[in-house]
């Protein structure tokens, strides 16, 4: 799979490549800061709040919600995959990524609350890594696991950058830039 090069134009990948590692800089800089990629995926976590709001099991809806963020590019790393396109592959990688790199925020975000929340349950505000932390008493440990997820962003991210260069550099050695 690593020998495959991309079938996309040279000024076409370029750009996106650039803007990963805008993106990568950014975030190791700003802990807050959302990216496009970020953005959308903020919009698909509260779409399922908003789909799966009915009352069941509230722990469950919670940690699904935040499951679905990753489980959508996953699918469609998969897809991709199967269609041998190898560059939407290494963007599904970055989709990832930046999806860690969201939850590490928000998850550490449980104690300090100082990210502002837009979802209500029964019209209480719930912060959703507080809730779940709390429901596991683990909260006392928010740090170390918003630590952990931010460390699988960056490997995440490593995985995007090696693939992608890989497929870059394959794509020059064919003569086909």
């Amino acid at each position: 799979m690593f020998t495959k090069s991309s079938n996309y134009n040279i000024f076409f990948t370029l750009p996106i490549l650039s803007y990963i590692w805008y993106t990568f800089y950014m975030h190791l800089n700003n802990a807050i800061y959302m990216s496009f990629v970020d953005i959308v995926d903020f919009f698909i976590h509260e779409f399922w709040h908003i789909l799966f709001g009915i009352p069941w099991n509230q722990f469950l809806l919670v940690a699904w919600w935040t499951l679905l963020q990753i489980i959508i590019p996953v699918f469609m790393l998969i897809y991709f995959l199967k269609q041998s396109d190898y560059f939407a592959m290494a963007l599904c990688y970055f989709w990832v990524w930046t999806n860690f790199f969201y939850i590490s925020t928000y998850s550490w975000d449980a104690i300090k609350m100082q990210l502002p929340l837009i979802w209500t349950w029964s019209g209480e505000t719930i912060h959703d890594w507080f809730y779940m932390f709390t429901k596991l008493w683990v909260i006392q440990y928010t740090d170390f696991i918003a630590g952990v997820f931010y460390f699988i962003a960056i490997l995440f991210y490593l995985l995007c950058f090696i693939y992608s260069f890989v497929l870059v550099m394959n794509r020059f050695r064919e003569g086909k830039i």
